[in-house]
């Protein structure tokens, strides 16, 4: 647990958790994988070699149709961008691309923006 600061101001920043560094920032970052405290320049999961770093990489598809954002979790093992697109454009009721174009290649507009008067 980091030692929080000095004497004079006991609850006044705290001392950076890495062993080789201990240095006593006063704007501290708590790490959300492993729980500890570090300083500006050990705050990313890289700078202080976070064990549990690999279980917070997300990334977010975009599926161009229907403009969903789709979550990818590290651990998922979901594979490449194209293959989450795919089973996001299979799954029932969830793109509605389908649902949304018009038989002249457009989009359909909700009836209450058709009939919006413009000044």
């Amino acid at each position: 647990m980091a030692r929080r600061g000095t004497e004079a101001f006991p609850d006044l920043g705290a001392q950076c958790d890495r062993e080789d560094c201990n240095q006593l920032d006063f704007l501290p970052f708590d790490c959300d994988g492993c729980g500890k405290t570090f300083c500006a320049e050990h705050r990313t999961y890289r700078d202080h070699g976070c064990a549990r770093a690999a279980d917070q990489g997300r990334t977010v598809v975009v599926c161009e149709a229907c403009g969903d954002a789709i979550e990818r979790r590290a651990g998922d093992g979901g594979g490449d961008d194209a293959a989450v697109l795919e089973a996001h454009a299979r799954s029932a009721g969830q793109c509605g691309r389908d649902a949304q174009k018009k038989e002249g290649g457009g989009w359909k507009l909700p009836q209450s923006v058709r009939n919006m008067k413009i000044f």
